[in-house]
């Protein structure tokens, strides 16, 4: 499927079946070695139920995918979105995970960033308040999907100490959504 763009319902009904299949297998004690894959892949699971959730922008967001202004955070989305393809496929650099890391903080930085200057030009006439609040939601939808891409990364990755460090540093900080 590499290359190949589904559909949401293809990718909701390969979300049921992740699920299906997961169910069948038997459980296991927490003490258990492979316990700590199944918590992972159970993560994994919930972060990408919460991604496809994402996968269409609502209306507002839409509307201004387009605005120039918010080319710098699609850059860094797209490339969050690269690279962990290319790190779950073992055809990246051996610290993906940690530049992967890197630019998703890149861009809770610039939406924060953002997020201020927006409501300051908004506040100074700069833009209307539903455009403002559609460029805010944009940008936020942006980040939270590179999030949640991230996160599945870390859970989905050979175990790491930037692996562990992610799971613990980066959940306790964003996990809202």
């Amino acid at each position: 499927m590499r290359g190949e763009i589904a559909s949401t319902e293809v990718l909701g009904q390969a979300l049921d079946r992740i699920q299906q299949f997961l169910g069948r297998i038997p459980p296991i004690a927490a003490d258990e070695p492979l316990s700590n894959l199944r918590v992972a892949e159970m993560h994994a699971i919930d972060h990408l139920t919460r991604l496809y959730a994402r996968l269409e922008p609502p209306a507002g967001v839409r509307d201004v995918l387009g605005d120039e202004r918010l080319d710098p955070a699609l850059k860094l989305g797209r490339e969050i979105l690269s690279m962990g393809e290319s790190g779950l496929r073992g055809e990246a650099p051996e610290d993906w995970l940690a530049q992967l890391d890197k630019l998703a903080l890149d861009l809770a930085a610039m939406q924060q960033r953002e997020r201020t200057a927006i409501l300051q030009q908004t506040a100074s006439g700069g833009y209307p308040p539903g455009r403002a609040l559609a460029l805010l939601d944009a940008i936020r939808w942006i980040e939270r999907a590179a999030y949640h891409a991230l996160r599945i990364c870390a859970y989905l990755a050979p175990e790491t100490p930037e692996r562990k460090e992610i799971e613990t540093a980066r959940e306790a900080v964003l996990d809202g959504d």
